[in-house]
């Protein structure tokens, strides 16, 4: 079951799911294109009462969270979700003015294993075992938050047996040469940036 949770930067996303999320203003996007909210979550600190309304015709449920927490709206409609047992989880939303809100949300990546769908792009994590990355994208480019041995194959630039840290910044602009990547993490993870070039 894919759950499609829409950040208050969110873009026309078509791709369906079977549960919807709208996060703070995110939930008031989807309310003002008339796109029907499983859940509205939020302090909804960015929201004013009209919009507010809104929100409440298009929604099934409202949680509504205190301006004051530690854990990001983001993070609130992840965990959510999961307790209701999805895990099948993208987050949709560009990158805003709020730099501190995109790279907390690019950490969220790899602590709950979702995807992170941006207007130009997409990031995911991999973790141990085999992978395949379709060619829906025209640059490929990998990161580790920690540690990871890994090996990337159909690609204009193949790794073979690499060992890569946090501060390894090389392995950025690779291309997918056939229908898909392949990829194999020995251990540790890595995190995939699928982009679009401008």
């Amino acid at each position: 079951m894919k759950v499609n949770i829409f950040l208050p930067h969110s873009f026309n996303y078509q791709e369906k799911a079977d549960f919807t999320v709208g996060v703070d203003y995110g939930a008031y996007l989807l309310a003002k294109s008339k796109i029907k909210m499983d859940v509205a979550i939020g302090d909804f600190d960015s929201t004013s009462a009209k919009e507010f309304k809104e929100v409440l015709k298009w929604s099934k449920k409202i949680v509504k969270l205190k301006v004051e927490k530690d854990d990001s709206d983001s993070e609130a409609a992840i965990k959510y979700v999961q307790d209701l047992g999805y895990m099948d989880i993208n987050l949709i939303g560009d990158i805003g003015s709020r730099l501190d809100h995109f790279l907390l949300n690019c950490r969220l990546v790899e602590k709950y294993n979702i995807t992170y769908i941006l207007e130009s792009g997409k990031i995911f994590n991999l973790k141990k075992g085999s992978h395949k990355i379709k060619n829906d994208y025209q640059v490929l480019s990998f990161f580790t938050s920690s540690k990871a041995h890994f090996s990337v194959t159909n690609v204009k630039y193949e790794i073979k047996d690499l060992h890569i840290t946090y501060f390894d910044t090389f392995l950025g602009s690779n291309k997918i040469t056939k229908d898909y990547a392949k990829v194999e993490v020995v251990s540790g993870s890595v995190n995939v940036i699928l982009s679009n070039e401008e």
